[in-house]
């Protein structure tokens, strides 16, 4: 966003397209493109993705649902619940991925949240 701030500020002072390109780091064609949507839709547009673009998602949702699932309702075979890297290892991803989807769902495994009262008699109060 403040790139194309910069670069619309540039055009405003009257810099060639191809000095701004070079300063702001991008090339000729972006910083018309950036010229051509402020001169359609104005400020409104700036530091927006328009819709098709971007990064696309790599894994399929399938695979998203299948990793939510194992996590909350099953355990591997050795521990007590599933850790970042053992998921990623049973699923076939890495270990970013399963982190960034257990956040962007706040799910946390590590995290116990039952309780248990104590059979000692010794424990309680007369």
């Amino acid at each position: 966003m403040v790139r194309e701030a910069k670069g619309l500020l540039m055009a405003a002072q009257g810099v060639a397209n191809e000095h701004t390109a070079k300063a702001l780091g991008v090339s000729r064609s972006t910083v018309l493109s950036w010229r051509h949507q402020f001169a359609t839709d104005g400020v409104k547009w700036v530091g927006k993705v328009r819709k098709g673009r971007g990064r696309k998602r790599t894994i399929p949702q399938e695979k998203v649902d299948e990793i939510v699932y194992e996590t909350l309702h099953t355990t591997p075979p050795d521990a007590t619940q599933w850790s970042v890297r053992t998921m990623a290892k049973h699923a076939g991803v890495s270990k970013s991925t399963v982190q960034e989807i257990w956040s962007s769902r706040k799910i946390k495994p590590h995290r116990v949240e039952t309780f248990k009262l104590s059979n000692d008699k010794h424990s309680r109060r007369s």
